[in-house]
């Protein structure tokens, strides 16, 4: 059986190229075979190898970042030129977009148990424009069928239980921890009951 039209061996033989002699040698052999590389162009450095679009896709792929994050994150590998024409080829593809890094953010934070107040500042953090950050906030809500008031209260019943608060102290710390967690004005009426 013939592969390649050649029937014979030694037309088999002669396509392939050989192996490298240095990897079947000793280290000291006296006629090493010279490795072959490929040549870097001067004009490259390792930083440019990889160009800033395809860094930015990387970090994109793992989670939505917002443009600020992937400025930050970049900033020091790139020139500001290379790296923002890279975004916004980026957000041209809507391979990058704000207002779903919000909708995304806001949806694990709230997940996570923490209020509009702090979800907004840490979004503001982040570059996001706060008519964006009001509106994820709005639409992951509407989208959830939650309200502030409920979201709190599940915060509560999570760290304290379903029982009211024993006393002014308790009451406290009830206070203090929604606060923390960016609650602000929207806390719960159980907050406020204790016997």
């Amino acid at each position: 059986m013939s592969y390649g039209g050649g029937s014979d061996r030694n037309s088999l033989q002669s396509r392939h190229l050989p192996l490298p002699r240095d990897r079947f040698r000793g280290a000291g052999d006296p006629h090493p075979t010279p490795q072959l590389q490929r040549p870097v162009p001067s004009s490259m450095t390792p930083k440019t190898i990889v160009t800033a679009r395809h860094a930015a896709m990387n970090l994109l792929a793992r989670r939505e970042h917002s443009l600020q994050e992937l400025r930050r994150k970049l900033g020091s590998r790139y020139e500001a030129e290379e790296l923002e024409n890279a975004l916004l080829s980026l957000v041209q593809d809507k391979l990058q977009c704000d207002v779903r890094f919000a909708d995304s953010y806001t949806r694990e934070r709230i997940r996570k148990g923490f209020g509009p107040m702090k979800i907004s500042a840490e979004l503001q953090k982040r570059g996001v424009r706060s008519s964006i950050v009001d509106q994820a906030l709005q639409r992951v809500l509407e989208e959830g069928g939650h309200t502030w008031q409920r979201l709190a209260e599940q915060v509560l019943a999570q760290k304290f239980g379903n029982a009211p608060s024993a006393d002014l102290k308790e009451k406290s710390r009830r206070i203090r921890l929604l606060e923390s967690r960016g609650f602000g004005q929207h806390l719960p009426s159980s907050v406020d009951k204790f016997d």
